[in-house]
């Protein structure tokens, strides 16, 4: 039953009046009715009763009439607009009770459903946000996106497709693959050749799930996408306007540091139904209640789309090797490296020598193609200054130095840091206690308590 269907049968005047609205079948003279949700019948001439019908960009028609019935005057109505109008319903009565006539008029707004597009991923994060938005009252549509042919993807095509039949939604899927190469995996491997470390999951996030997938929620007319990222998207916090993005209730998965990169004009049509509403532990409990049958799927890991792979096997496949000496900062040649592109700042494992005091990657020189390994507590390992480049900013610092908080990889506890400057679309940075391996090419993401306001890449 609409809303429009209760407010009209909550309709009462006084009690002497006895305007009644029901479902039950009404007959008196040519009038029908099988209830406000079916279709009415015709009304006879005598009706005291005027309509008005207003629907945004549709004249959307209605019918409506008063029927006299011994001392009680009934109400019947029925009106069924257009997908996606907005329409408002007024509706102006004559009663009669004896020789008194009284006019009564009352007005009821009504929206249609908002609806959402929610990326359904094959997972069980994706699959119970779209049972939470179908609870909160959205028209929901589910859609899968084949980014990469090289993985299980056609199992979690499969998996997600059952989640949608079992909640009865429409479901798409969309073929990503030609951009996600283009923006997402030749973007890591430059990164890389360069001596970089990137975070493929934020470019995955910027330029497929919150852009592309934007685009084909726009040909479904959505008003919203979903996914099952651990955020929170608050509208109107303590007052305040705009939008705002938080990290998620389960501070053990929160996954903001990989949000970043969003724009900032995408943000209000972005919900996150499972960090906005319940903590990680619930989720599963939520699926089997639900009987979604990736309930115990277990949860994907490795490079967004990807999967879990051999990282170093994975760069192998178009860097090729460049051996070079592996050198301790003092110069001291200690082993041999298979190239730059295929270690990272802080590195410990695979260096391929041992015993001895452990050595971790603290730089590379591109010139003299070496390896530059230190002690865990060399300071070379440690920086208070960065330089920050590419930066997305949902609210941008104007005074500085700003104080705030940020990490420098992902589930690193927030550190104090200032920011002295921001020009164009970079920042500088600097840390109140040094930070270890920090990374050229990863993401440096910025708080304000749980508020995320921004982000770069380190440079």
């Amino acid at each position: 039953m609409t809303k429009l269907s209760e407010a009209i049968q909550n309709l009462q005047t006084t009690a002497a009046e006895q305007v009644e609205v029901g479902k039950d079948q009404v007959e008196t003279g040519q009038v029908e009715s099988q209830g406000l949700s079916e279709v009415f019948g015709c009304f006879d001439d005598n009706l005291v009763a005027e309509e008005n019908f207003k629907a945004l960009g549709d004249d959307t028609p209605g019918e409506l009439g008063v029927v006299n019935h011994q001392d009680t005057s009934r109400l019947v109505a029925h009106f069924v607009p257009p997908d996606n109008v907005d329409f408002e319903f007024s509706l102006k009565y004559q009663t009669c009770q004896g020789s008194d006539f009284k006019i009564n008029s009352h007005s009821f707004m009504e929206k249609s459903k908002p609806k959402v597009l929610v990326g359904l991923s094959g997972g069980v994060d994706s699959a119970v946000s779209a049972a939470l938005l179908l609870e909160q009252g959205y028209e929901v549509i589910g859609a899968f996106m084949k980014n990469w042919s090289d993985c299980a993807w056609r199992e979690d095509r499969r998996d997600a497709m059952r989640v949608a039949a079992k909640l009865d939604i429409p479901f798409y899927t969309f073929d990503f693959e030609k951009e996600y190469r283009a923006k997402v995996i030749d973007y890591m491997f430059r990164e890389f050749e360069a001596g970089r470390t990137p975070n493929p999951d934020v470019m995955c996030n910027k330029f497929i799930k919150f852009d592309l997938f934007v685009r084909e929620a726009d040909k479904l007319g959505c008003d919203y996408i979903a996914t099952g990222h651990y955020a929170r998207v608050l509208r109107g916090v303590k007052g305040g306007k705009g939008v705002k993005i938080f990290a998620g209730l389960d501070p053990n998965k929160d996954q903001t540091y990989f949000l970043w990169a969003i724009p900032p004009e995408i943000l209000p049509r972005v919900l996150f139904p499972v960090g906005d509403k319940i903590k990680v532990t619930e989720v599963r409990k939520k699926a089997e209640e639900l009987g979604l049958s990736v309930a115990k799927k277990k949860d994907s890991v490795g490079i967004c789309f990807v999967g879990e792979v051999n990282i170093k096997d994975f760069l192998q496949e178009r860097i090729p090797k460049k051996p070079g000496d592996i050198v301790t900062a003092s110069g001291k040649k200690v082993g041999v490296h298979e190239g730059l592109p295929f270690y990272t700042i802080g590195q410990r494992e695979g260096l391929n020598f041992g015993g001895g005091t452990p050595y971790y990657v603290v730089g590379k020189n591109t010139k003299t193609n070496e390896l530059i390994v230190s002690s865990n507590f060399d300071q070379a390992l440690f920086k208070k200054e960065i330089s920050v480049i590419q930066c997305n900013w949902f609210k941008k610092p104007s005074v500085f130095p700003h104080k705030c908080q940020a990490r420098v990889r992902y589930r690193q506890p927030l550190a104090d840091c200032e920011i002295v400057s921001v020009s164009g679309n970079g920042a500088d940075v600097v840390f109140v206690k040094p930070q270890r391996a920090v990374t050229p090419g990863q993401s440096i993401v910025f708080y304000e308590g749980d508020e995320m306001i921004g982000g770069g890449i380190i440079n």
